[in-house]
């Protein structure tokens, strides 16, 4: 259904306005003077004409190739076919389920993982977990760094079960679209690329202190905004926080991040998605392509622009129902809005990834 048109709110030539309440008369650049309303049927469409997922977000960071993905998913996310000799889980078979379950949830992963490895009753019993079926399903990449890595002892499933299902980030409350696995902090971003809480360092000190330190392997691949960081072979990674508040110690060198330091935070990282338990719906996160596209032209004519486009169009990414309160008031995403009809055009410009 379009949205409402009111008699009042025709424009010169005939042509009908959106329906808008009032607002601020003397807005930023970038921001509607009025709020712009729409039905809630068209919100679907809004999002996927203005918003758009930031795919090199996922791929800054640690990330495994789908078809990986694919030939474990099966194995991971559910048990293999009953065989025809029984197989038990001995004295544990005693314990009621419930109880079973809650132990369980409150393994690291992996225990969890060798436990699930026994036998066919093991397997059952953990496939059997809600938390289980939907980290596997929609946290595979954090699962699996987190064993690969050598982290997986020190986070147990109802951690990471908790980190899916938390929208917000630990260190800013905006929307959070990542975990840091040292420490383990759902996070956005921006937290992810300056706070002090996720920066990592390579560490040379004497045997007797580095066996102090926890510590997790950099994984192979491509990381940063525009996958030119290359990481060859493996190499040990400390949280500079974590081993600053535990152990008084300092990394060598400037307070400061390099840009080496900066990129070093995206090999402890993965991308999340929220999944939120009331709806069953799962968001990995929308930013404003109005805004981005105007930070871009912005800065390729060197014009300055304001805190409001930069905001929405820097780092931030919305869940849908924030999206859609930012789309309210967005000057330059009711255009794009406007010149898509409505979103039966499909051909607006997209921003430039890695900006």
């Amino acid at each position: 259904m379009a949205a409402t048109r009111l008699p009042s709110q025709q424009q010169a030539g005939g042509t009908p306005s959106p329906p808008q309440r009032g607002g601020d008369p003397n807005p930023p650049p970038g921001r509607s003077s009025t709020e712009f309303q729409f039905e809630e049927d068209q919100a679907d469409d809004i999002v996927r004409v203005v918003g758009w997922h930031r795919k090199d977000f996922s791929l800054c960071v640690i990330s495994f190739d789908q078809r990986e993905h694919s030939a474990v998913r099966d194995s991971i996310g559910s048990p293999f076919p009953r065989l025809s000799t029984p197989t038990h889980l001995g004295q544990l078979e005693r314990l009621p389920l419930e109880l079973i379950q809650d132990v369980l949830l409150c393994l690291d992963i992996r225990s969890l993982w060798r436990f699930r490895q026994l036998n066919l009753e093991s397997r059952q019993m953990v496939n059997s977990l809600v938390a289980y079926r939907l980290v596997t399903s929609y946290a595979l990449d954090v699962f699996c760094a987190l064993l690969r890595t050598g982290l997986a002892a020190h986070v147990s499933l109802a951690d990471l079960f908790l980190a899916l299902c938390t929208k917000t980030c630990a260190l800013c409350g905006e929307f959070a679209g990542f975990i840091f696995l040292l420490p383990w902090t759902r996070c956005c971003h921006a937290c992810l690329r300056t706070s002090e809480q996720t920066r990592v360092q390579r560490w040379y000190h004497s045997e007797d202190v580095s066996s102090l330190l926890l510590s997790f392997n950099a994984l192979p691949g491509r990381y940063g905004m525009l996958g030119d960081f290359i990481v060859r072979k493996s190499f040990p990674l400390a949280s500079v926080w974590q081993v600053r508040e535990n152990y008084g110690l300092h990394p060598p060198g400037k307070t400061g991040r390099t840009q080496l330091e900066e990129t070093f935070t995206y090999l402890g990282a993965c991308s999340l998605p929220w999944y939120d338990k009331r709806t069953g719906r799962l968001e990995h996160g929308i930013s404003c392509a109005a805004c981005q596209l105007a930070k871009d032209n912005s800065r390729s004519s060197k014009k300055t622009t304001t805190d409001w486009v930069l905001d929405a169009g820097g780092e931030k990414m919305f869940e849908q129902k924030e999206f859609l309160n930012h789309f309210r008031w967005c000057a330059g995403a009711q255009l794009r809005w406007s010149v898509s009809d409505e979103g039966r055009n499909r051909s607006c410009a997209m921003p430039r990834l890695g900006t």
